[in-house]
């Protein structure tokens, strides 16, 4: 992650980890003592974010994944085990079956309107907790 933001990079916020469906943006990333924990905002100009604000809002939708490549891991004690110790994340995913059941969205805010009326803002603050194995 350090690596990452001293780039003036943040991974994208995709619809089910379609390339072609960016949906928002993550404005905070950051490792905590759960995983990791991320907040952002979607681009409510999109349909596709309008639609998920919708699900979200009706907990339809809960879920998140990761999308990352692997650039080092190690070997566990049974051969089925690999240890990821580093990674390249490029992406985060509103999905509607994670991997990992406890890689949810936790909170939703409203929808908000600007002083133009016509953006909506709102924020998510979710966790993921990343697969280590």
């Amino acid at each position: 992650l350090a690596t990452m933001f001293s780039q003036g990079e943040f991974p994208k916020m995709l619809w089910q980890h379609d390339v072609l469906e960016p949906i928002g943006v993550w404005e905070e990333i950051r490792e905590d003592n759960r995983g990791l924990f991320v907040k952002g905002r979607l681009v409510l100009d999109l349909r596709r974010a309008q639609e998920a604000y919708a699900m979200m809002k009706e907990r339809v939708l809960d879920g998140l994944s990761i999308g990352y490549r692997v650039i080092q891991a190690v070997k566990g004690k049974n051969p089925k085990e690999r240890y990821l110790t580093q990674l390249n994340l490029f992406e985060i995913s509103l999905v509607t079956f994670p991997a990992n059941r406890a890689a949810k969205i936790i909170n939703l805010k409203a929808r908000g309107r600007n002083n133009d009326e016509e953006q909506l803002i709102q924020r998510i603050k979710q966790t993921v907790h990343i697969l280590k194995s």
